[in-house]
């Protein structure tokens, strides 16, 4: 029974290997839209096969893969594409704008559009297009920041700063690459808003000074041309005075100039700083004089005008003359014979309203009865003369004169006798 049982089973199994068998995977038939053109066989799609797509028509886009793969699950790679009429839509610009209305466009329709300030188009339109398997815009609506052309600078100019890729805002430096050179230009540009350099690329050349023009002056010597460190002297004009006698050839910043400037000044004279002058008669204050002007003018109480000038004058080195204008009224001590000193009353020169005691020598006493002698402001002593005779007059007579008798050595008549004419004679009084 057992035999049987073992036979039946060996059997059942021959039965059974013979029945079941492995079959290959296979993906489903794929039900493409009309438009699309499918290559490749689906209805016997095992893991591996490919199947592309195409569009049935070259005015229409594929919208989705244009392959796919069966993999080991019996699925398709990816979803089955369709085809769709090439259309465009309006895009987002950066820097930009679109101009009209319009939002979806077919193919070989135009899209206009422009740039906010400092940008530029990369080009004026697009063309809606079919570009591979997709709708696009060609070539590209972009808005590129405006640039400024590359600086093409001379080997002795030194440039600071990148022009290869200058936009609006950029700021490119200047320098001369030798300090024995200026240039000749601009020391910096910037790029505008039009892509367009502010100023010129500057030059740098060899430091070189010329004649200059010389307002109310003149450059003495033939030279023309002047090298750096060269001197060039000048006069002026009558009236006029130069700035500096002579004048150098130098590098100041970026440019040659004269140095000390060469210029011709007028000849002038600044208002005193003399607290000892007071206006003039008819002038407020004193102005600046020019060369060989005159001015009257008057001084302080105590002072006069020096040298008994009546004005002063503008002189060629800027001062007024007479120099200093005002000098101290004082009386100097009189040489007068009929003054006498004491060992009291000693005589010094005097200041305006100066008061000096005095004494006569004998028969003389102070003209009118003078108790001292003043300094004034002619510069005298007053009264004038200080002394005078101490006797009166010698009376006269009628019909006869005085005749000096005895005179001092200053020549008067101290002692008189009298004569009267013939056949007349002399009485004495009762």
């Amino acid at each position: 029974m057992q035999l049987i049982t073992l036979c039946f089973v060996f059997v059942l199994s021959l039965c059974t290997f013979t029945v079941v068998k492995c079959q290959a995977v296979k993906c489903p038939v794929i039900q493409a839209d009309k438009n699309v053109l499918v290559i490749g066989d689906s209805e016997d799609a095992t893991f591996g096969n490919v199947i592309q797509f195409e569009c049935q028509s070259n005015q229409m886009f594929l919208k989705g893969p244009t392959e796919i793969d069966c993999n080991d699950r019996g699925e398709w790679s990816g979803i089955v594409p369709t085809c769709e009429e090439i259309k465009c839509y309006v895009p987002n610009i950066v820097h930009g704008f679109v101009t009209g209305s319009q939002e979806e466009f077919k193919e070989n329709d135009i899209l206009r559009y422009g740039c906010s300030k400092n940008y530029t188009p990369f080009s004026r339109s697009s063309r809606c297009t079919k570009i591979g398997n997709k709708a696009t815009w060609s070539p590209p609506p972009e808005c590129e920041a405006v640039k400024c052309p590359v600086i093409q600078a001379d080997k002795n100019v030194l440039v600071i700063g990148d022009s290869e890729d200058a936009t609006f805002g950029n700021v490119i430096q200047f320098e001369c690459q030798s300090n024995q050179m200026f240039l000749k230009g601009p020391t910096e540009i910037d790029c505008n808003d039009r892509g367009e350099w502010s100023g010129i690329v500057p030059t740098c050349e060899e430091i070189k000074c010329y004649v200059p023009n010389i307002v109310h002056g003149f450059v003495t010597g033939s030279q023309e041309e002047f090298k750096e460190n060269d001197i060039l002297r000048y006069g002026c004009s009558k009236n006029y005075t130069p700035f500096s006698r002579s004048s150098r050839c130098t590098k100041i910043g970026n440019k040659a100039t004269w140095s000390p400037p060469p210029e011709c000044e007028e000849r002038t004279c600044a208002p005193p700083d003399d607290t000892l002058v007071k206006y003039g008669r008819w002038e407020r204050r004193w102005r600046t004089g020019r060369f060989e002007e005159k001015k009257y003018y008057q001084c302080i109480f105590g002072y006069k005008p020096t040298n008994g000038a009546t004005f002063a004058e503008c002189t060629n080195d800027g001062t007024w003359t007479p120099n200093p204008l005002c000098q101290k009224i004082t009386c100097a001590a009189p040489h007068d014979n009929l003054v006498s000193h004491t060992s009291l009353t000693r005589w010094r020169t005097g200041k305006l309203n100066d008061q000096n005691y005095y004494q006569c020598k004998p028969g003389y006493k102070p003209t009118k009865d003078a108790t001292f002698a003043k300094c004034t402001i002619d510069g005298t002593w007053t009264p004038n003369p200080l002394c005078e005779a101490s006797c009166p007059d010698p009376p006269t007579i009628e019909n006869g004169e005085a005749v000096p008798k005895l005179v001092d050595k200053d020549g008067i008549a101290i002692v008189v006798s009298y004569t009267c004419p013939k056949s007349y004679t002399l009485t004495s009084p009762k």
